[in-house]
């Protein structure tokens, strides 16, 4: 047997941990009572940050409603909603009153509720339209997955029920648009879709949470694609490209 002493000595056939490894584990163990105050800290300063902003975010909301077409100023102003409208979207948009992101834990599970009411118009006989995520929170599973699978989801849509002039499914309007005319998808439509992945519940979610800066904001301070009267995007004119076109002039 070798002479020279181990790194860790066996005494009685089990490993007996050097002094060094001994200190070690006890800064181990100082790190995982730190980590553990941490959390607990932060959920206390969360839970307090709640109480005081959901008052703040109810008044908000309630100044909000008294303000003609917000919502479609702040949808508008967004990048990602704003290049999914159609014209048809950005008249309905008119007629968003009220705008609502709803996220609720419980039972290991998180749910993410988008809810859109409107006021009473010519294109839809829905008053609201809302989609719901399902998801398991972190250290849970949705009921029904195995392994605790955390990518597991469950969508709840709402059907649209559109007025017969936008209602693409009348044999007018298919007549209309012809065969080889296929009617564009309206923006809306996604809350008949049952997939959650595509990202637009963390999109609502922040133009919910920020809707007050949003519409302050000018359109420096966001990249947001104008939109025309007819609800398709303005062309940029380069102002480099516009000098170049004034020298060939010249020329």
């Amino acid at each position: 047997m070798d002479n020279k002493k181990s790194k860790t000595e066996v005494v009685a056939g089990e490993l007996q941990a050097t002094p060094d490894e001994m200190k070690l584990k006890d800064v181990v163990g100082e790190f995982i009572e730190l980590e553990r105050n941490y959390n607990m800290r932060i959920n206390e300063v969360t839970k307090e940050f709640d109480e005081q902003r959901d008052p703040l975010r109810k008044q908000r909301d309630e100044i909000i409603a008294k303000i003609p077409e917000f919502w479609k100023v702040v949808c508008l102003k967004n990048s990602v909603l704003c290049g999914s409208f159609t014209s048809d979207d950005c008249k309905l948009l008119s007629f968003l009153d009220k705008l609502t992101v709803d996220i609720e834990s419980k039972n290991d599970k998180q749910n993410t509720t988008i809810t859109l009411e409107f006021l009473d118009n010519p294109m839809l006989w829905n008053r609201t339209l809302s989609k719901t995520l399902t998801e398991a929170s972190p250290d849970g599973s949705v009921d029904g997955s195995e392994d605790g699978d955390e990518d597991v989801r469950e969508v709840i849509t709402t059907p649209i029920k559109w007025k017969d002039e936008f209602n693409p499914k009348t044999p007018e309007n298919i007549k209309k648009r012809g065969p080889n005319n296929p009617r564009e998808e309206s923006f809306f439509d996604w809350f008949t879709h049952d997939d959650g992945e595509d990202g637009l519940f963390d999109v609502f979610t922040e133009v919910y949470q920020r809707a007050h800066e949003i519409y302050f904001s000018s359109e420096e301070d966001i990249d947001v694609p104008r939109m025309l009267s007819d609800g398709s995007e303005e062309e940029d004119v380069d102002e480099e490209d516009g000098d170049e076109e004034d020298e060939e002039e010249e020329n």
